[in-house]
């Protein structure tokens, strides 16, 4: 008897407890400003909200960049100062244990600016195996994009494809200690090249008659990379991460990185993050200090030269209880310190006669300052 009276007052309690078709809104505003010494500043505004409808997550988001640049790559496009604005909305969905345990997720991201447009259509889906103790994850990217000048007629401008894809692998090996292995590559295929770039070709040692032409680059490239990464708690306060990344591509660039994080939180809710990153990348075959003779592929672009580059950033994120009807508030503050070193790339510099000469370019430093504050119900 007592069984039976049992019963109704338990599916009340499930009927009450169940969850409403719509909840955990959610909204995030962010901030980051890069600057470098290569007068180069650029301003990154981003908004975003989120919902979950049933059991679906949906994102929507827009981000900014606005640019000033006066940098060596400007001077070789032959223009004193560049102003550029781009503009770039996102829309995602996700959801868990749709098919055979399976989440799902997909979106859409477009960005435009005054010389150039991308969309690009996202798929992906991960599964835990053996009780969730290990997950395999694959994702893929398809791209379209339109890059021209400013002044062409957006019919006229060249097209390139970009399709990329994600095999991840996590295994957590206890309650301390997570391992991920993961697989990334991208094919691109049409028009790589910046159109306002010029590369000079000269047989001298300075400038004088040099000729100035277009960058011109291969029209496939195919990049691989392989990323391992383990993350240990050492205590309930400390944690801390090492990953290594080791890249390849068939311009011949070839590259290595590697990432330590270091998190501490001394209390609930409050978390400061420490990390240092290095990476040393070799140069595209085609890459030459400077050209001689006009061969067919040619590029003045410095990511392609060999180069080395270090970083150090420090985060804090300070998470409140419920502020009033806004819910929980997630405050977000960091600073990252930059350095590249471009060894290999001549920059052209006047000498005091007139007659233009070259300089390496050496050390870039730069310093980004973020901001963000995000709520949830």
């Amino acid at each position: 008897m007592g069984m039976a009276s049992a019963a109704p007052a338990s599916a009340q309690e499930s009927d009450d407890a169940e969850e409403p078709a719509v909840r955990n809104l959610r909204g995030r505003g962010a901030i980051a400003v890069y600057v470098d010494d290569q007068d180069t500043t650029i301003v990154s505004p981003f908004g975003g909200a989120g919902v979950t409808v049933e059991e679906v997550e949906i994102d929507a988001a827009w981000t900014a960049d606005v640019i000033t640049s006066a940098s060596v790559d400007v001077v070789t496009a032959a223009t004193p100062q560049i102003s550029e604005l781009r503009h770039e909305l996102s829309l995602s969905a996700s959801r868990e244990s749709v098919l055979l345990d399976v989440d799902l997720a997909g979106g859409l991201i477009y960005s435009t600016e005054n010389d150039a447009d991308s969309l690009i259509v996202q798929l992906g889906a991960k599964r835990g195996i053996a009780q969730d103790n290990f997950e395999l994850g694959l994702n893929y990217a398809l791209s379209y994009n339109t890059v021209g000048t400013s002044i062409e007629p957006h019919a006229e401008r060249d097209t390139l494809w970009v399709q990329n894809g994600d095999l991840a692998f996590v295994w957590i090996m206890g309650p301390r200690t997570v391992v991920e292995a993961a697989y990334s590559t991208s094919f691109a295929r049409g028009f790589q090249e910046n159109p306002y770039r010029r590369v000079f070709v000269t047989w001298r040692e300075d400038l004088v008659g040099a000729n100035w032409v277009g960058e011109n680059v291969p029209d496939v490239r195919w990049r691989n990379a392989l990323t391992g990464r383990v993350q240990h708690a050492f205590s309930r306060e400390l944690a801390g991460g090492l990953d290594y990344r080791f890249y390849v591509d068939t311009w011949g660039v070839l590259g290595h990185t590697a990432t330590a994080t270091l998190t501490y939180e001394p209390m609930e809710g409050f978390e400061v993050r420490f990390r240092q990153r290095a990476s040393l990348q070799g140069g595209a075959d085609f890459y030459a200090e400077k050209y001689e003779q006009e061969t067919r592929y040619r590029t003045r672009d410095r990511r392609l030269s060999p180069h080395i580059s270090g970083s150090t950033g420090l985060a804090v994120a300070w998470e409140t209880g419920p502020v009033g009807p806004l819910g929980l508030l997630t405050l977000r503050l960091g600073v990252d310190a930059l350095a590249f070193r471009y060894g290999d790339y001549l920059v052209p510099t006047p000498d005091p006669f007139g007659a233009a000469g070259f300089e390496t370019l050496g050390w870039t430093t730069a310093l980004v300052t973020h901001f963000g504050l995000e709520i949830r119900q």
